[in-house]
Protein backbone atom coordinates (compact mmCIF):
# COMPACT_ATOMS: atom_id res chain seq x y z
CA UNK A 1 0.00 0.00 0.00
CA UNK A 2 1.62 3.83 -0.93
CA UNK A 3 2.30 6.25 1.48
CA UNK A 4 -0.45 8.20 1.46
CA UNK A 5 0.44 10.86 4.14
CA UNK A 6 2.27 13.06 1.58
CA UNK A 7 -0.90 13.48 -0.30
CA UNK A 8 -2.87 14.24 2.17
CA UNK A 9 -0.74 17.23 3.55
CA UNK A 10 -0.35 18.46 -0.14
CA UNK A 11 -4.14 18.47 -0.14
CA UNK A 12 -4.84 19.88 3.29
CA UNK A 13 -2.38 22.61 2.23
CA UNK A 14 -3.94 23.53 -1.20
CA UNK A 15 -7.05 23.40 0.46
CA UNK A 16 -5.75 25.82 3.17
CA UNK A 17 -4.65 28.20 1.11
CA UNK A 18 -7.41 28.92 -1.20
CA UNK A 19 -10.94 30.18 -0.91
CA UNK A 20 -12.97 28.34 -3.67
CA UNK A 21 -14.70 26.34 -0.88
CA UNK A 22 -15.12 29.34 1.43
CA UNK A 23 -18.24 31.76 2.10
CA UNK A 24 -18.51 34.77 3.45
CA UNK A 25 -21.63 33.91 5.65
CA UNK A 26 -24.60 31.51 5.22
CA UNK A 27 -27.45 33.04 3.61
CA UNK A 28 -30.37 33.98 5.77
CA UNK A 29 -33.77 35.10 4.76
CA UNK A 30 -36.23 37.42 6.97
CA UNK A 31 -39.36 36.07 7.86
CA UNK A 32 -41.90 37.26 10.84
CA UNK A 33 -38.52 39.14 12.34
CA UNK A 34 -36.60 35.93 12.32
CA UNK A 35 -33.50 35.26 10.53
CA UNK A 36 -33.88 31.59 9.03
CA UNK A 37 -31.38 29.96 7.28
CA UNK A 38 -31.37 28.94 3.79
CA UNK A 39 -30.81 25.33 3.76
CA UNK A 40 -34.16 25.18 6.03
CA UNK A 41 -36.14 26.89 3.55
CA UNK A 42 -34.86 24.60 0.99
CA UNK A 43 -35.23 21.74 3.05
CA UNK A 44 -38.86 22.63 3.60
CA UNK A 45 -39.16 23.11 0.11
CA UNK A 46 -38.17 19.51 -1.11
CA UNK A 47 -40.76 18.08 1.26
CA UNK A 48 -43.47 19.70 -0.10
CA UNK A 49 -42.23 19.10 -3.36
CA UNK A 50 -41.85 15.24 -2.49
CA UNK A 51 -45.35 15.05 -1.35
CA UNK A 52 -46.28 16.59 -4.17
CA UNK A 53 -45.06 14.18 -6.38
CA UNK A 54 -45.95 11.34 -4.45
CA UNK A 55 -49.77 12.79 -5.06
CA UNK A 56 -49.13 12.43 -8.57
CA UNK A 57 -47.82 9.05 -8.91
CA UNK A 58 -50.46 7.96 -6.87
CA UNK A 59 -53.04 9.22 -8.64
CA UNK A 60 -50.32 7.52 -11.81
CA UNK A 61 -50.81 4.38 -10.41
CA UNK A 62 -47.04 4.06 -9.94
CA UNK A 63 -46.55 4.72 -5.81
CA UNK A 64 -48.24 0.39 -5.78
CA UNK A 65 -45.12 -0.71 -7.10
CA UNK A 66 -42.20 1.36 -5.85
CA UNK A 67 -39.94 -0.68 -3.56
CA UNK A 68 -39.08 1.19 -1.01
CA UNK A 69 -41.17 3.71 -0.67
CA UNK A 70 -39.73 5.71 1.94
CA UNK A 71 -36.44 5.73 0.91
CA UNK A 72 -37.70 6.78 -2.55
CA UNK A 73 -39.64 9.60 -0.90
CA UNK A 74 -36.69 10.71 1.50
CA UNK A 75 -34.22 10.53 -1.63
CA UNK A 76 -36.93 12.95 -3.79
CA UNK A 77 -37.10 15.21 -1.12
CA UNK A 78 -33.30 15.65 -0.71
CA UNK A 79 -32.63 15.47 -4.43
CA UNK A 80 -35.62 18.24 -4.44
CA UNK A 81 -34.13 20.66 -1.67
CA UNK A 82 -30.18 20.70 -3.18
CA UNK A 83 -32.09 21.50 -6.68
CA UNK A 84 -33.81 24.26 -5.02
CA UNK A 85 -30.47 25.44 -3.12
CA UNK A 86 -28.55 25.33 -6.52
CA UNK A 87 -31.00 27.26 -8.20
CA UNK A 88 -32.22 29.98 -5.59
CA UNK A 89 -28.91 30.41 -4.00
CA UNK A 90 -26.20 28.51 -6.08
CA UNK A 91 -24.80 26.86 -3.49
Amino acid sequence: MPNVRPYLVALMASAASTEAFAFDASPSLPIAGAYFPFWLICAFGGIISAVVVRVVLIRAGVDDVLPFRLLVYVALAAALALVFARLFYGR
